[in-house]
Formats: structure tokens, sequence, C-alpha cells
């Protein structure tokens, strides 16, 4: 028998199914990172046209501004230099970078 909660694959992200309306989708697989399937559509319809653009919004859409302004892209600091900055959440970093390599690849976009 299958539960509701079980998951079903719609192209890119897994979709979760969800008793709220909106359901989550999984943004790659290996990754705990989800978003609302509305949030997720609209960026994409709205960012397609880049792979580096649809990069950037989709952290944006994770990371608030404060976050972004005080953090360093890769995680990693600069040998040498006092930089007490932190860096952003590579899981939720990795899952992006997979999930726009994969919706570039796949819709003939250029990639990041």
């Amino acid at each position: 028998h299958t539960s509701p909660e079980e998951s079903r694959v719609l192209g890119f992200g897994i979709v979760l199914e969800s008793p709220s309306s909106d359901p989550e989708v999984q943004l790659a697989e290996g990754f705990d990172v989800f978003m609302p399937k509305s949030q997720l559509d609209s960026i994409l319809s709205n960012y397609t046209r880049s792979g580096s653009l649809l990069f950037r919004k989709l952290v944006c859409a994770f990371f608030d501004d404060k976050t972004l302004a005080n953090s360093l892209p890769n995680g990693k600091r600069k040998r040498g230099l006092n930089d007490n900055r932190k860096g952003l959440d590579q899981n939720i970093v990795g899952a992006i970078k997979v999930f726009t390599e994969k919706y570039c690849t796949a819709h003939h976009v250029d990639k990041l």
C-alpha cells in the first residue's frame, strides 16, 4: 500500500505529497533541502534564461539578505585574512547547484 507521504518524481526535484495544498519539492537527490513547489515554480517561470541567475535566485530564496551579506559564498576563508564571516550552509548550496545544473542541462540553458 502507498501512503500520501510517498514521494513522486516530477522532472526536477522530488515532490513530496503533503496534506497542505502546497507540496514541498526536494531540490536534489541526496540533499535534505526542500522548498514549496509554488515558490520553485514561480522562480522557474521567471529566471530560466541563465543558470547563474537561476542559481542566485534560489540562493536568495533560502538565505536572507543579512545572511548573504555576512557570509562567504563557498564556505571557505582566504588564508591570512582576518575574516570572521561564516560560510553558507553547504548542504543547501550543494542542492541548489545540483538542481541548477540538472535544470540547465535538460533545458539547454547556459550553466553557471
